[in-house]
């Protein structure tokens, strides 16, 4: 039997402008600043699945530059 292998968790936390509808993942823009963003739906205390508030961040669409606020994760 060969060596086990690790595997490697990929996570997006997708989001679509309420302005142009281009959907985007809020993880690889410059939004998540120093990993905050990961801090906020990882956070060992909220890791429930019927906590959908866990999120609070204000996002700006990279393709027409509107801001908006996020609230919630859709499990």
């Amino acid at each position: 039997m060969s060596e086990p292998v690790k595997a490697t968790l990929v996570m997006e936390l997708n989001v679509e402008c309420p302005e142009c509808e281009h959907e985007f993942d809020l993880f690889q823009e410059s939004q998540n600043d120093e990993g905050d963003l990961y801090r906020q739906v990882l956070d060992d205390d909220r890791w429930k699945i019927d906590a959908d508030d866990r999120l609070k961040t204000y996002a700006y669409c990279p393709k027409c530059s509107t801001p908006f606020d996020v609230k919630g994760v859709i499990w």
